[in-house]
């Protein structure tokens, strides 16, 4: 399950293009500093991820596949392939996902988010009533999810912040190139 934002301040495009074509270690350094910068962040979230699984039937020994709530990994991620024709290109982003067969975490996140309410739409008895005894211990917050999306929300302008602030270092490095300065 990806977090990400949106960067519309650089040109990413000319500015990966620029620094591949200046040093092929420019991309790895701006790739290697947005993964430092964000670690912290991506730390703080996963933090916040319950280390037990949250409802008994999730457990290992009662649960089964792919029920089961396991150790979730987080990372920061940082891909600059830009494709073509595309609006939108995810540079940047914090995934966070549960080690498979155990889909626990992906599922105990939103469970409940999208569609309590809307005339039982594909939710059976055994799933209202896993919604309504998660949703007593960990509520769904804001309509976003219970334990990673809502806290990455509050931090986001400041993710963005530091993600804006390094890639304008590494586009003023290549306009100083450009220039010839």
């Amino acid at each position: 399950m990806p977090l990400f934002f949106t960067v519309k301040e650089v040109d990413i495009r000319g500015l990966v293009f620029e620094l591949k074509k200046a040093d092929d270690n420019l991309q790895s350094q701006l790739q290697k500093e947005l993964r430092g910068a964000l670690k912290p962040v991506n730390d703080s979230l996963k933090a916040g991820i319950p280390k037990t699984a949250p409802l008994s039937g999730f457990a290992r020994g009662t649960g089964s596949e792919p029920y089961l709530f396991g150790a979730v990994s987080a990372r920061v991620s940082t891909r600059f392939r830009i494709r073509r024709g595309k609006s939108m290109n995810t540079l940047l982003s914090l995934n966070f996902s549960d080690r498979r067969p155990a889909a626990g975490f992906s599922i105990l996140e939103l469970a409940g988010s999208a569609n309590v309410g809307r005339a039982r739409n594909g939710l059976t008895n055994r799933g209202r009533a896993m919604i309504r005894n998660l949703n007593s211990r960990f509520p769904v917050q804001g309509g976003l999810g219970r334990f990673v999306i809502p806290p990455f929300k509050g931090k986001q302008p400041e993710v963005e912040r530091m993600a804006i602030d390094i890639l304008k270092k590494y586009a003023e490095r290549v306009n100083r190139r450009l220039r010839g300065i």
